[in-house]
């Protein structure tokens, strides 16, 4: 069995992913949140993906968070289990990282899972912003390396 790691960005992004959780009151991490962390991120092998596809993403990403609706839950707590389509996210991105013989896991890797997601909130959203599947697996095999060199 092959053992991924994960990339020190994308350990930023889901934290990230869970702290927006947390803020909002959900009760679990989602797909929506993974989004969310991904439009913030500076991790070279996803900025260029996105900057290359969206017209502009500090106005997807605010976009993007005005979408969010908090939740009832609490802002304290620590633990924000995954949901199954984050879980999804994370199945689809090391299926990707497999492919290309990677044994690590990228943000490019992250968003290539996503999208995979064709009917979440999250896929759907990229695209509108003219993100295609096609477009980020492309990207990903040449993008991913750059994250470990970084």
């Amino acid at each position: 069995m092959v053992h991924y790691e994960f990339q020190q960005s994308v350990r930023d992004v889901l934290h990230s992913a869970k702290m927006t959780a947390c803020e909002l009151g959900h009760e679990t991490l989602t797909p929506d949140h993974i989004l969310l962390a991904l439009l913030a991120s500076d991790a070279p092998s996803v900025a260029p993906i996105l900057d290359g596809s969206l017209a502009s993403r500090a106005d997807a990403t605010e976009a993007w968070r005005r979408s969010l609706i908090p939740g009832g839950g609490s802002s304290s707590r620590r633990e924000v289990p995954y949901s199954p389509s984050a879980k999804r996210v994370l199945e689809h991105a090391m299926i990707s990282a497999r492919s290309l013989g990677h044994e690590w896991i990228a943000t490019s890797h992250l968003l290539g899972g996503l999208m995979k997601l064709e009917d979440s909130k999250a896929a759907t959203f990229l695209r509108e912003h003219g993100l295609e599947a096609d477009q980020v697996e492309a990207a990903v095999a040449v993008h991913s390396a750059d994250e470990t060199s970084a």
